[in-house]
């Protein structure tokens, strides 16, 4: 369903949400097959639905009144190491694709994950053991002036709880799973993007032990923002559209912070300090090009209230500075020469 057209000299295709980068193989009807002597890159994926023999994007709606989607934390969840990696995931993809999400107060006693209107945060002692986690996608569908439509209509994330997991900001050992790549992985599922074969993005199909990858690529922001841009220009099925999220959920102490944590010299050239004016310990500064792609990762050992951040060798341009502290996670922008 999904061939647009085929001729003698010309095949077009919507790129299935299963397709991986690879080379292209045509089987002509008496069975005799070409390949491609080049890949075809596949930068993003989209999940689609499969209906009635076709194929259908997806979209996000206006679910809690507030512009998008609330999730609930299961209660042994949130009172658990992983509430922290999770919240700064979380943030990536507010902040970073407009998505509208936001993360209920109140937990829950539920567990699982079912059709019951909750999108649950959880851990799960029955995922198959090769299985870091999974975030199920539930969707509704109506006919609109002859075409299908469909939206989430829920999501469930769940992680398996019987994995040695790394919960800190450091670098976890090599008999460790990353907590943080593995949630920031399973909400691009819930962003409604597929796997892609692309080490060096979020929603590439595997994680290594010992192995971080929390920042989002360029490609993977690519894809979240293009669902989200039909999700907040576009109504369906008589729901509301989503929102954009202006990721404005500093609260006074945040905005605080923002102004005591201060990058200097900006220009910089091979070196900038942060001087942190605040009570707040800065735990893990990460760098990052323009395209969202991560350069470095230093962690601040101590307390040390001037901190020197080296970027020598680096392109000219600009950069963002993320930094994580024991209060959350802020980023600021600078400027290198």
């Amino acid at each position: 369903s999904q061939v647009i057209s085929w001729s003698d000299n010309r095949i077009r295709v919507e790129i299935p949400d299963r397709a991986g980068t690879g080379e292209i193989k045509v089987t002509s009807a008496d069975n005799v097959s070409v390949e491609s002597s080049s890949k075809l890159t596949i930068d993003f994926a989209q999940i689609n639905i499969e209906y009635a023999d076709g194929a259908f994007q997806t979209q996000h709606i206006n679910d809690n009144d507030n512009g998008g989607n609330t999730w609930t934390m299961n209660s042994s969840f949130a009172s658990s190491a992983a509430k922290a990696p999770f919240e700064r995931a979380f943030e990536s993809w507010t902040c970073n694709t407009s998505v509208n999400w936001d993360i209920d107060p109140q937990t829950t006693s539920i567990a699982r994950r079912t059709s019951d209107g909750v999108n649950i945060i959880t851990f799960d002692s029955s995922l198959p053991s090769g299985v870091l986690g999974s975030c199920s996608s539930r969707y509704s569908g109506c006919n609109e002036g002859g075409e299908t439509k469909w939206f989430v209509k829920e999501m469930d994330i769940v992680f398996n709880s019987d994995k040695n997991w790394n919960y800190g900001t450091g670098s976890p050992a090599n008999s460790q799973v990353d907590f943080e790549s593995v949630a920031v992985h399973e909400l691009g599922h819930g962003h409604q993007l597929g796997h892609v074969i692309d080490s060096n993005v979020t929603m590439h199909y595997a994680l290594s032990f010992g192995e971080t990858q929390r920042g989002l690529s360029q490609d993977d922001i690519t894809g979240a923002k293009d669902v989200q841009g039909r999700s907040s220009s576009s109504t369906v099925c008589g729901q509301l559209s989503m929102t954009d999220s202006s990721c404005s959920s500093l609260s006074v102490n945040d905005e605080e912070l923002l102004k005591d944590l201060v990058l200097f010299p900006n220009p910089a050239r091979d070196l900038f300090y942060i001087r942190n004016n605040s009570t707040a310990l800065i735990e893990q500064v990460d760098i990052y090009n323009i395209e969202g792609r991560k350069i470095s990762s230093t962690e601040i050992t101590n307390s040390n209230r001037l901190a020197p951040i080296s970027v020598q060798g680096y392109a000219p341009g600009l950069y963002l500075i993320n930094m994580k502290t024991d209060v959350g996670v802020l980023t600021k922008k600078m400027m290198l020469k």
